[in-house]
């Protein structure tokens, strides 16, 4: 029995492993050529075990037979889920084209301020296509390019609702026809960030794309039972949210204070993301103060929640079964499993059923599985189990952050329940604490680019309280405002329910204020710096065996001890970067960030831009970038000009990183004190006795300033070392540009394209006189301003023999200068090929 069970967990191990590989294949075509060697070396296996009498001597044999079926099957299931994946995408040839829509709206519509315009409100919803239609011109014969792929299937679309129009029609269930401009699912490439398209196509999304014309409105769509049951959930989800907003609302008004009513909202915004899993309506300075204690896994809905409601759902069951089981002891096994996976899968229904929702959900349904049949000794084949089925629903889940910590946890307790038990309950759940605090600190410091040994202290406490009285509490509240009897009940309850939130909210900052005062934490010990980029692939292992060492229950509590040290000394021991200097463009879509990073210091130039209320390129793709390379604190910061595209976030990076110099072209349109960049300024950084890095302003000129147009405002900045030269420019157009030809007119290294590309810039006579050997267009995928000009293309390739490069072709695009004098140019979308990004 042990031996079999030894087999089908070897061959559950072997499935998951085969199914991760293929989601990091470079493309799907090689795949048929990977499962035809597969196929061929298992058939001579399976002969030569049909030739040879099974004795005990072939075991091996027949072990590494069992293992590669299971490598089989998981090769298949996992190309026949990426295949259908890329399926079901936007045909290329209707990409960034206009196509008429009829469907019907899905989910949670939100409502958020244009990011080119605030005064103007934006509606994000999804749309499940019924009928799909273009223009005649734009239709193919070809089968490859057909729009019938996407009926059925969910689209992300985002309508500006420019002339105050009604939107009773955002309503899930609603039918409408529209006009949509549709775009291929894409995302932004970067060395270290949100992976959006691989979100997208995860979470189901064929299309993504802009309504730009409302035709008509229906009744709500009469579906089959399937779509039914579909809006129906996503109606009462709108509903229950309403109600919460309503009773913000309520509380807020009989305050009559105005901060007393922006707690009430801010209290709702983070209660509806605990019961719904809907974050828009947690403000920044929230998600910041989740992000700062760590406790961002606590309010937004994860497998803790499920577990927590599953949990509890068997212990309910537990209480009906002793009702109903006297006389008929089956009620006593099998209602406590059935409740707890009913409400955990009610909860996960109510949090929108997104990806974490689903992968609690299957462990859930795995260990009540396991045991209802008495399968609970053999808890790790239920493991492995669970994670081949959470492959089989996302096959690109080994791609998510969330899959490993989740398992990570699971592991953990795996490894420790059995000594937790030997002690009471208090000190069992400490211990578990502890455990899962040691497993999960490396993961988290290597994710967040700082070893944090504070904040598991407040996970001590919130965690429990979160489990006990605000889930529970929050989700008594969502039921009860269903039932309109209840309305009165229902406002005593939301009460408890806020008064919980703000309780946790208080301390949360409380706990922020305390750090705040502690000087030079990293000195004291409380936060270590980490930079995963340079810790290679065998300490990685051995990190990996230290921390499991450490948990393990086996093992003596000295060499625990040691194997902790061990560990934090290897993540936070001081590497030095391979190179002498680098620039790095990041992808940040039509905007501008450029990190340039030498001899330990780090130089920014601009933030890029505000793509939603939640989401900036300065804190959501620079910040985790400088913290995964290492740079945990900014010396010189630049922002170039004031346009939203290149100052978005400025601030929070400068605080957050503690810019020692910033500077500016405009620095009355940023929100807090900085110095006016003019030409004539520099400064250096010493590499070595021989070698530094030097860094002027060419522009703007002092007495200029003020006649000159916010783009011809921008800081030109010269960056030269050795024979080398990096010239950033800004927005300037051809005005400036003469000026700088004037002033120095010697070949460049790397060039970044003035104001993107812009028919406005990028002269002959610039061109001519700086003749780069690198040119940088920093752009966004199809944006609405035809970035690069295709005049300036042409012109850059006739006058010069420069490489081209283009953030929306190439991703982030790295120039590295190495210290034994090699140099190396490439673009992240190529270099970390995914089967998914063409």
């Amino acid at each position: 029995m042990i031996y079999k069970l030894s087999i089908m967990k070897a061959i559950a191990l072997a499935v998951s492993i085969a199914m991760l590989s293929v989601s990091y294949l470079p493309t799907l075509a090689w795949l048929p050529a990977i499962l035809l060697v597969v196929v061929i070396v298992v058939i001579l296996l399976s002969l030569f075990l049909w030739l040879h009498p099974l004795g005990q001597r072939w075991w091996v044999v027949k072990r590494t037979l069992l293992l590669l079926v299971g490598a089989l099957f998981g090769l298949c299931a996992a190309y026949f889920s990426c295949s259908q994946l890329v399926s079901k995408q936007l045909p290329k040839c209707y990409d960034n084209q206009v196509v008429d829509l009829t469907g019907a709206v899905a989910g949670l519509p939100n409502r958020a301020p244009s990011a080119f315009d605030p005064s103007v409100s934006q509606w994000h919803f999804d749309l499940i296509a019924h009928n799909l239609s273009a223009e005649p011109n734009l239709a193919s014969s070809n089968s490859q390019c057909s729009l019938n792929r996407l009926h059925g299937q969910r689209l992300s679309l985002v309508w500006v609702n420019k002339d105050d129009l009604d939107t009773s029609w955002l309503h899930p269930g609603r039918k409408v026809s529209l006009r949509a401009k549709l775009r291929v699912p894409r995302g932004l490439v970067n060395p270290k960030g949100f992976d959006y398209q691989r979100w997208l196509l995860s979470s189901g999304y064929s299309a993504v794309g802009r309504a730009t014309e409302l035709v008509t409105v229906a009744a709500e769509v009469s579906a089959s039972a399937s779509q039914g049951n579909r809006y129906g959930i996503d109606s009462l989800r709108l509903a229950i949210r309403n109600q919460f907003l309503r009773a913000s609302q309520q509380r807020g008004s009989r305050d009559q204070v105005e901060a007393n009513s922006d707690e009430q909202s801010a209290v709702a915004g983070a209660l509806i993301a605990l019961v719904l899993g809907d974050k828009s309506y947690l403000s920044q300075d929230q998600w910041q103060l989740l992000q700062v204690t760590g406790t961002l896994h606590l309010l937004i809905v994860s497998g803790l929640h499920i577990s927590i409601v599953a949990g509890l759902g068997y212990w309910l069951g537990g209480l009906v079964a002793r009702l109903l089981s006297v006389g008929r002891p089956v009620f006593r096994q099998y209602i406590p499993s059935l409740s707890s996976v009913a409400l955990a899968l009610f909860y996960a229904l109510l949090a929108g059923f997104s990806l974490p929702t689903q992968r609690a959900l299957v462990m859930v349904v795995v260990a009540n599985v396991f045991w209802l049949f008495g399968w609970s000794r053999n808890p790790w084949l239920g493991f492995w189990l669970a994670v081949v089925l959470v492959l089989i629903i996302d096959p690109l889940a080994g791609h998510s952050q969330g899959f490993w910590l989740s398992f990570a946890v699971v592991a953990t307790i795996l490894s420790v329940v059995s000594t937790v038990n030997k002690h009471s309950a208090w000190i069992g759940a400490v211990k578990m604490q502890l455990s899962i605090f040691i497993a999960m600190l490396f993961p988290v410091a290597l994710a967040t680019g700082s070893l944090n040994f504070v904040s598991p202290l407040i996970n001590l406490v919130a965690i429990p309280f979160v489990s006990v009285c605000l889930v529970p509490v929050s989700l008594l509240a969502a039921v009860m405002s269903c039932f309109e009897v209840l309305a009165s009940l229902f406002y005593w309850v939301y009460g408890v329910a806020v008064w919980a939130m703000q309780l946790l909210w208080r301390t949360l900052e409380g706990y922020t204020h305390v750090l705040s005062k502690l000087v030079a934490m990293e000195n004291h010990g409380l936060l270590a710096p980490v930079a995963a980029e340079w810790i290679p692939w065998w300490q990685w292992l051995l990190l990996g065996l230290l921390v499991a060492c450490t948990v393990l229950p086996v093992l003596p509590r000295v060499l625990k001890l040691v194997c902790l040290s061990a560990a934090i000394a290897l993540v936070t021991s001081n590497r030095e970067p391979d190179f002498t200097v680098r620039l790095t463009v990041l992808d940040v879509g039509q905007g501008s960030v450029h990190v340039l990073q030498a001899g330990g210091r780090t130089m920014v130039f601009d933030t890029g831009p505000r793509f939603s209320e939640d989401f900036l390129a300065a804190t959501d793709i620079l910040s985790p970038f400088l913290h995964w390379s290492g740079s945990h604190s900014i010396d010189h910061l630049v922002v170039s000009h004031g346009d939203a595209d290149h100052a978005s976030g400025a601030q929070q990076i400068a605080q957050q990183f503690k810019a020692s110099v910033v500077h500016s072209g405009e620095p009355h349109r940023l929100p807090w004190r900085v110095d006016a960049c003019h030409r004539g300024q520099n400064w250096k950084w010493q590499l070595s006795t021989h070698q530094s890095v030097d860094f002027s302003f060419l522009w703007p000129e002092p007495a200029q300033i003020a006649s000159e147009n916010s783009n011809d405002r921008s800081c030109v900045l010269l960056i030269e070392w050795g024979e080398h030269r990096v010239l950033l420019t800004g927005d300037i157009s051809k005005a400036v540009e003469w000026q700088l030809v004037a002033q120095l007119a010697q070949p460049l290294t790397v060039l970044v394209a003035p104001h993107h590309g812009s028919k406005s810039s990028s002269s002959h006579r610039f061109i001519m006189a700086f003749k780069p050997q690198h040119v940088v267009f920093s752009t966004g995928y199809h944006n609405r301003y035809g970035h690069p000009n295709p005049r300036v293309l042409n012109r850059y390739r006739e006058l010069t023999d420069a490489t081209i490069w283009n953030t929306a072709k190439h991703g982030a695009i790295q120039f590295v200068w190495h210290s034994d004098g090699n140099f190396d140019a490439y673009g992240l979308r190529g270099e970390r090929q995914r089967f998914w990004f063409e």
